[in-house]
C-alpha cells in the first residue's frame, strides 16, 4: 500500500507572496526521495500556488527567449508555478532525522526485534488470536499465511483491510465495519507500542526515549524553526514543509501527554490520511487576549489509503494508562550543550539552520536569550515576551473539519508562552545530529562524520612505544646496510 507523507509548515500569511506569484525565497520544502513523498510535496505546493490565472499560455513566455525564426515559445504547462523541493535521503542526509527520526535508528531497530517479548504485546496477541484467525478465513488468506495473521502484524493487516474496504465493494461481504474498526484500534495499539513507548521493560521511564525518537526530533525541529523566525524578525522560515509518516505523530502524542490527557480519545487512534498537526506562533498585546498570528508550524500526516473512522475508545494505552511525567520535570541523560558536529561540513547551502555548532544550538539556548536582527520587512515584530504558541489537530482532510486546539504537557490551557513552550519542547528534544547518532547508536554515513575525534593524547603511550620501536627497526636496518657496504 502507498504511504502518503506529512507536512511541517511555518507560515507568515501577511508576508508570503500571493498564490499568483510564487517566491521560493519565502520557504523551504523538504521531501524524502521516495515517489510517494515527492509527489505529495509537488501536489501540496501546487495547490497552494496554482497556475497563474488571467493570460493565455502563448502570452506568458518572455519574447527575448524565443526561437530566432520568430515562432512563439510557451511556458511549460501553461504557466504553472514551480516550487523548489529539496529531497533528503535517510542514508545520506543528516537533515532527514528532523522529520524521520526513527529511520536508521539502530538502537530502536534492535529493540523492535524483541517486540514479541513485550508483555503487553504478548497479552494482546494471545487475546486476539481467534479474532485474526477468523478474519484470515474471510479476507487475509489471499495476502499472507495464517501464521502471520496476528497482533504483531496489526498495522499491515489493517492497512490491507482498509484498502480493500475502500476499493473493492466485495470486501463488505466478508468484513463488517465493526471488524474494520477493531482492526484499526489494534493497529494503533501495536504501532504505539513500537514507536511511542516511553517506558522501559520494567515500567519505568526510558531514559533516552529511543522508541519515541521520531517525536523527539520533531519537537526539536518545531522549536528551532520558530527560534530562527524570531531571530530574523520574521525574515526566515515563513513557510517550511517536510513530508513524513505516522511514526513521529504517535511519538509526539506520547511525549507531550496528548494520548493520556483529557482529550486522549482523539489521540488514541492512528492518524488518518491527511491528519494535521499545527503549531501556531502568535503575539498578544499587553492587556489583550488576542493577537496577530505571525507564524504557523503545521505538520500533516498522510499514511496509506484514506480509511474509515476507527473506534475512538481505546482498549489499551501504550503506557498502561499511567501518565508520563511532564517534560519540564524530566531529566535528560544527554548534554544538549555538546554540539561537536557541524552539518555544514557535509551538507549543501540549502540546509535548515541551527542544527550544528556553526550556527546557534537551540538545545543550549534559553528563550530569553534569543536575539532578533532588525529587518526592514518586519520592523513591527513583537518582543519575545508577547509571543505565545498553541497546538491544533485535525485528523482528516475533510474541508468541513476544523483545526481544534489542545493543551500540551498536561496544561489546562490550549496556549502557552513561547518561553515555556521552548523550554518544555527542548526537554524532550534532540539538540543536534551528533546527539541523535549517539542516542540511536546509528552507523549511517553521516553519523561516521559526526563522531568526535579521539581526545588529544588518548593512547599516547602505546603510540610512542610503537613509534619508537619502528624507528629502532628502521635505524637497525640502515645500520646493517651500512655495515654490509
Amino acid at each position: 500500500m502507498a504511504v502518503l507523507p506529512a507536512v511541517l509548515a511555518l507560515l507568515v500569511p501577511t508576508s508570503l507572496a500571493g498564490p499568483e506569484d510564487i517566491d521560493n525565497s519565502h520557504f523551504n520544502i523538504e521531501s524524502f526521495t521516495d515517489e510517494c513523498s515527492l509527489a505529495s510535496a509537488v501536489s501540496f505546493v501546487q495547490g497552494l500556488y496554482p497556475r497563474s490565472p488571467g493570460s493565455p499560455c502563448e502570452q506568458n513566455a518572455d519574447p527575448d527567449y524565443g526561437p530566432g525564426e520568430g515562432s512563439k515559445l510557451n511556458d511549460p504547462l501553461c504557466d504553472h508555478q514551480y516550487p523548489n523541493i529539496r529531497t533528503v535521503h535517510p542514508d545520506l542526509d543528516p537533515d532527514s532525522i528532523w522529520s524521520h527520526g526513527h529511520e536508521n535508528c539502530r538502537k530502536r531497530e534492535n529493540s523492535l526485534l524483541l517486540f514479541s517479548n513485550n508483555s503487553v504485546a504478548e497479552s494482546i496477541h494471545q487475546n486476539t488470536e481467534e479474532f485474526y484467525g477468523s478474519l484470515w478465513d474471510a479476507i487475509f488468506y489471499e495476502a499472507l499465511p495464517l501464521s502471520q495473521a496476528n497482533f504483531y502484524n496489526a498495522y499491515d493487516l489493517y492497512d490491507y483491510a482498509a484498502y480493500r474496504w475502500n476499493n473493492d465493494n466485495r470486501t463488505a461481504l466478508a468484513l463488517n465495519e465493526g471488524d474494520l474498526d477493531e482492526l484499526g484500534q489494534l493497529a494503533w495499539q501495536e504501532q504505539s507500542l513500537r514507536h511511542a513507548n516511553v517506558t522501559g521493560a520494567g515500567g519505568a521511564q526510558d531514559d533516552d526515549l529511543t522508541q519515541a525518537i521520531a517525536g523527539r526530533t520533531l519537537a526539536s525541529r518545531v522549536t528551532a524553526l520558530f527560534a530562527e523566525n524570531i531571530e530574523s524578525r520574521g525574515a526566515q522560515n515563513k513557510l517550511n514543509l517536510a513530508f513524513t509518516s505516522h511514526e513521529p505523530f504517535l511519538a509526539f502524542f506520547a511525549l507531550t501527554g496528548l494520548s493520556t490527557g483529557a482529550s486522549s480519545h482523539q489521540f488514541s487512534q492512528l492518524p488518518s490520511a491527511g491528519a494535521t498537526l499545527t503549531f501556531e506562533l502568535f503575539s498578544v498585546d499587553d492587556g489583550n487576549d488576542t493577537g496577530e498570528t505571525h507564524q504557523e508550524h503545521e505538520t500533516t500526516s498522510s499514511v496509506g489509503e484514506t480509511s474509515p473512522k476507527v473506534n475512538i475508545e481505546p482498549t489499551y494505552r501504550y503506557n498502561n494508562g499511567k501518565r508520563a511525567a511532564p517534560p519540564s520535570k524530566r531529566t535528560s541523560s544527554y548534554d544538549f550543550t555538546a554540539g561537536t558536529y557541524s552539518q555544514k561540513a557535509i551538507d549543501d547551502s540549502t540546509m535548515f539552520l541551527g542544527y550544528g555548532t556553526s550556527s546557534p544550538d537551540y538545545g543550549n539556548q534559553a528563550a530569553d536569550h534569543v536575539t532578533t536582527t532588525p529587518d526592514s520587512s518586519s520592523t513591527a515584530y513583537p518582543s519575545i515576551d508577547q509571543l505565545h504558541v498553541r497546538f491544533l489537530y485535525r485528523n482528516s482532510t475533510d474541508a468541513r473539519g476544523a483545526l481544534v486546539p489542545y493543551p500540551l504537557f498536561g496544561s489546562d490551557q490550549a496556549h502557552m508562552s513561547f518561553k515555556h513552550f521552548n523550554a518544555t519542547m527542548w526537554s524532550i528534544g534532540i539538540a543536534n545530529v551528533t546527539t541523535w547518532c549517539s542516542v540511536c547508536e546509528s552507523n549511517t554515513f553521516f553519523c561516521a562524520a559526526a563522531d568526535p575525534p579521539p581526545a588529544r593524547g588518548h593512547h599516547a603511550w602505546p603510540a610512542i612505544v610503537l613509534g619508537g620501536a619502528a624507528l629502532a627497526v628502521v635505524l637497525f636496518i640502515i645500520l646493517i646496510v651500512l655495515i654490509l657496504m
